[in-house]
């Protein structure tokens, strides 16, 4: 295989257990905002209503057509329409306090933690997201800050992935060419078609049979294959 000098990853899904990390908040906000009085049946039913709500959202995020700060603003009351209740009784704080509790949940994807301290022995680390600048709460939250030289996200550098500038940018900014770096991410959207747009190699990580497109250079269903990969 290819020999590269630079691994890159993606933050949310890749290596941060976003689904982990948002069911035990929304649990917490469940009784905390006594949602069950509001007409929500349980916590279970929030989840599956939130994930569908933020789900559309960051589509129209990647897709540049609302912004980071609609995301969250949106997402609570657009929860309450996919439970059938009024959109407009969603409490005003659910968003904030979503982010504030979330940022500092420490779960990661499985072989995360192991994973990265194997290639940290190895190769230069960064990561690149399409998150805000609380995302390096995420990643001192769950103990792998150590791992990476830098981190950049979309909140800091006025573009976001898919957009060839973010990837630019931090190519710049790292003093790397584009076919030295190894993308790694969740998203075919965000990270390979990103990469691909700059002629960098990506590994697509999600546990699936399906066919991705566009292609990534590499498709892992769990990190430890990285180990054997790199």
């Amino acid at each position: 295989m290819k020999k590269y000098k630079i691994l890159i990853f993606d933050l949310d899904h890749t290596l941060w257990d976003c689904d982990r990390n948002a069911r035990e908040t929304l649990e917490e906000l469940y009784h905390t905002y006594d949602l069950k009085a509001q007409g929500v049946a349980g916590p279970e039913h929030l989840e599956q209503a939130f994930h569908e709500a933020n789900h559309t959202l960051w589509l129209g995020f990647e897709a540049g057509k609302i912004t980071r700060k609609e995301v969250i603003t949106r997402r609570f009351p657009r929860m309450f329409e996919f439970l059938g209740l009024d959109p407009q009784a969603a409490h005003p704080k659910l968003g904030p306090a979503y982010e504030d509790i979330c940022n500092l949940k420490p779960h990661l994807k499985p072989f995360a933690q192991e994973v990265l301290a194997y290639l940290y022995e190895k190769y230069p680390l960064y990561i690149l997201s399409n998150g805000p600048r609380e995302q390096h709460l995420k990643i001192q939250s769950s103990r792998i800050d150590h791992f990476f030289q830098e981190v950049f996200t979309s909140a800091e550098l006025s573009h976001q992935k898919p957009h060839p500038e973010i990837f630019r940018y931090m190519l710049q900014k790292i003093q790397a060419r584009a076919e030295e770096c190894l993308m790694i991410g969740d998203s075919l959207r965000a990270d390979i078609a990103g990469a691909q747009a700059v002629g960098m190699d990506s590994v697509w990580y999600k546990d699936t049979e399906e066919r991705p497109e566009p292609l990534p250079t590499y498709h892992i269903k769990s990190l430890r294959e990285l180990s054997r990969l790199l």
